[in-house]
C-alpha cells in the first residue's frame, strides 16, 4: 500500500510538472481576441448545413460565409466600408478559430464584400496570432500575403447574370433541381472564381434557367413572383426580385423538366 501511494504521488507530481512545463513553453498560449467594435452591431451569425453564415438586416440578401479554421463559433468584430472604392467594398472582420495541436493560433479573418451587388469577393486572414498579415490595396484588386501564400482578389469583376430564354411552350426556367445533401454554394458566375453569394440548404428546390460548362444558372424560387414560368420576348438577364446565381451541377439533382 505504501508503495502504491508513493507511486501515485510521483505520477501526479509528474503530471503537474508536465502541465507547468506546457504553460511555461506557451503550449496552450494564444493571443487575445480583439474587442467587438460598435460597427459590428447588427451583424448576426447562424449555422446552416454545417457552415457558419453572417448576415445583417442593413443588407438584406447578403449572406457572408465564414471560413472557420477550427470547430469554434465565430464572432463579428468590425464592419467597415472603404472610401477608396466609394464605399462599395466592405470588410467584415471576424474570429475564424484557433487551429493547432500543442500550440493554438488565434485567427482573425476579413471577408471582402461588394455592397453594390451584395456578393462576397473573398476571405483572407487579417491577423495570425495577433500578427497582422500583409494586405496591399490597388485600384482594382487587393493582394494578401498570408501563411497560405499570396492570394489576389479582383475588386472589379462583375457578377455574370443568369439568362432567361424565350420559350412560348414552357415559359422561363422550366427545369427543377433539388440541392443535394451537404448543401451547395451559390456563385455570382459559372466558376469557382466567382464570389459566393449564398449557401443553399440541402433539399431546397430551385428553378433552372441557364447552364454552362457544368454549372446551372438558377433562381431560388418556383413561381411567377420570381419570374419562373413567365414568357419573355427575347433572351434577357434575370434581374430579380428573387435571388439567383450559379451552382455546380454535381451539387444538384434534376427532379422535373
Amino acid at each position: 500500500m505504501k508503495s502504491g501511494k508513493k507511486g501515485n504521488f510521483v505520477y501526479f507530481r509528474a503530471l503537474l510538472a508536465c502541465a507547468f512545463a506546457m504553460v511555461a513553453t506557451g503550449a496552450y498560449a494564444s493571443c487575445p481576441k480583439p474587442n467587438i467594435l460598435p460597427s459590428a452591431v447588427g451583424w448576426e451569425v447562424k449555422k446552416q448545413d454545417g457552415f457558419w453564415i453572417a448576415y445583417s438586416d442593413v443588407y438584406p440578401g447578403l449572406e457572408v460565409p465564414l471560413h472557420m479554421a477550427s470547430p469554434s463559433q465565430p464572432e463579428i468584430y468590425e464592419f467597415v466600408t472603404l472610401p477608396r472604392y466609394q464605399n462599395r467594398i466592405g470588410l467584415l472582420q471576424y474570429f475564424a478559430g484557433e487551429p493547432g495541436t500543442s500550440y493554438l493560433v488565434t485567427l482573425v479573418h476579413n471577408a471582402i464584400v461588394d455592397l453594390s451587388t451584395l456578393t462576397v469577393i473573398g476571405d483572407a486572414a487579417f491577423t495570425e496570432d495577433c500578427v497582422r498579415t500583409k494586405w496591399t490595396w490597388h485600384d482594382n484588386r487587393v493582394d494578401t500575403d498570408t501563411a497560405y501564400g499570396l492570394e489576389v482578389f479582383d475588386l472589379s469583376r462583375s457578377p455574370e447574370p443568369v439568362m432567361l430564354d424565350f420559350d412560348t411552350d414552357h415559359g422561363t426556367c422550366s427545369t427543377g433541381f433539388q440541392v443535394n445533401d451537404g448543401g451547395a454554394k451559390l456563385h455570382a458566375g459559372p466558376s469557382e472564381e466567382f464570389p459566393v453569394v449564398a449557401i443553399l440548404t440541402a433539399g431546397i428546390v430551385v428553378a433552372g434557367c441557364d447552364h454552362r460548362d457544368g454549372w446551372e444558372g438558377i433562381i431560388e424560387g418556383q413561381d411567377e413572383t420570381c419570374s419562373v414560368g413567365i414568357s419573355v420576348p427575347e433572351r434577357i438577364p434575370y434581374t430579380g426580385p428573387c435571388r439567383s446565381g450559379w451552382i455546380d451541377q454535381s451539387l444538384v439533382t434534376q427532379i422535373y423538366g
